[in-house]
């Protein structure tokens, strides 16, 4: 087995199984060796000797109080919040706290910190004895190792990446704000065996320190960066996701992963992100069009419309279908533009956008006016693969009338 780093920070006492047909689950590190490893990278990343790179990591509290200031936040006292306030809602965090108060802030950190595990196949251990025993015939020599994308090593943790965008996604509380994160922070299943200043670490931590003094999320768009107040739902989506992959549509299902983690890691431009959602959707919904029509772009859109409004509607009855329906027009209308190199008639829908976001935000921009259409779109997207979790095979249908 082998892992990559959570975004959360909370002991959990076994682990939390998001996939059995990968094996891929939540966990804590639980032998010395982990334990090392993660107390290691992180105190090189937390390091406040290095003036000349410190800006590099990104602010941080400091570990001990050094007496000067008794009231100041540190990470020795942020842990001690974190016990009280968690230990009296979550037995084994009580539990936990009980043995390990001689434990050092930045160790007590890397065993609370939550790991991604995937299945290697035993590919770490192998390279870790090919490496020994390089070290012992060649001892003044340097080398390195080029490893195929197909050794499970890689292909595995992709996997895991991928299926952590995916999952995200279905979870989070934030409609205003998310961006197609993941709640894995590291892209490579080797970074910790390089210790470095890692800027995604400390801000682990310092969202850390920020939640131990409550056990209470008094927003619920910040619901999804508490691992507290998130887990049963991660259980929850993790179940569904995993009856899908064993209903035939695994192929489907990671492909839609591998982009979502494309659009949240390597896309910046608006425009990308949208036609990109709007594949999704199309692919999820629109069957092959009648090529006998004059219009097939009209012929898909018409479909996509109508299709994405009524699993968007039965998801949220609250809303107005029509104006679902419209939105989804606007949406699907940029899609082309972009796709199509339409970028003057692009323009003119941006620059009328405008002139109404500015009448109820004078420091609006029109950058604005295609982050605000994928907003929307994730909102919708989220809906139509809620409803392909609840019932499959209406999904199917409505695709393929």
């Amino acid at each position: 087995m082998n892992f990559l780093l959570t975004e959360h920070i909370y002991p959990i006492k076994e682990k939390i199984i998001l996939s059995t047909k990968y094996s891929f689950c939540l966990d804590n590190p639980r032998s010395k060796e982990e334990i090392e490893l993660i107390t290691n990278y992180i105190i090189k990343s937390y390091d406040f000797s290095l003036d000349s790179e410190y800006h590099i990591g990104g602010p941080r509290v400091p570990i001990y109080n050094d007496g000067k200031s008794p009231d100041i936040v540190t990470l020795e006292s942020s842990i001690s919040e974190f016990f009280k306030n968690y230990g009296d809602v979550d037995n084994y965090v009580f539990e936990f706290s009980k043995t390990q108060k001689s434990s050092n802030p930045l160790e007590l950190m890397a065993r609370m910190w939550i790991i991604a595990r995937f299945d290697d196949e035993g590919e770490s251990e192998k390279l870790h004895q090919y490496n020994e025993k390089i070290k012992m015939d060649y001892p003044e020599e340097k080398y390195f190792m080029i490893i195929d994308n197909k050794n499970p090593s890689i292909r595995n943790s992709k996997v895991l990446l991928d299926y952590s965008y995916l999952l995200t996604f279905l979870y989070h509380s934030d409609k205003e704000n998310f961006a197609n994160q993941s709640f894995i922070v590291q892209k490579d299943y080797d970074d910790l065996r390089h210790a470095k200043i890692d800027t995604m670490v400390n801000n682990c931590i310092m969202m850390f320190t920020y939640k131990s003094f409550s056990n209470i999320c008094h927003h619920e768009s910040d619901k999804w960066r508490s691992f507290y107040h998130i887990r049963n739902k991660i259980i929850e989506v993790s179940h569904h996701l995993e009856t899908l992959l064993n209903d035939g549509l695994e192929d489907k299902l990671l492909y839609i992963a591998d982009l979502m983690r494309v659009v949240g890691e390597d896309m910046n431009d608006q425009r990308q992100i949208l036609v990109t959602l709007t594949g999704i959707m199309e692919l999820l919904l629109t069957h092959n069009p009648n090529y006998n029509r004059f219009n097939v772009e009209d012929s898909i859109s018409k479909q996509f419309k109508l299709k994405a409004s009524i699993l968007i509607y039965l998801n949220d009855k609250s809303q107005n279908i029509n104006d679902i329906k419209q939105r989804l027009g606007e949406i699907y209308s940029q899609r082309s533009n972009i796709a199509h190199g339409n970028f003057k008639t692009l323009k003119k829908y941006i620059d009328k956008e405008l002139k109404i976001l500015l009448k109820t935000d004078p420091e609006a921009e029109d950058s604005y006016v295609i982050e605000y259409l994928n907003r929307d779109l994730r909102v919708y997207l989220r809906a139509v693969l809620e409803e392909l979790i609840k019932d499959q095979s209406l999904v199917k249908f409505i695709k393929e009338n």
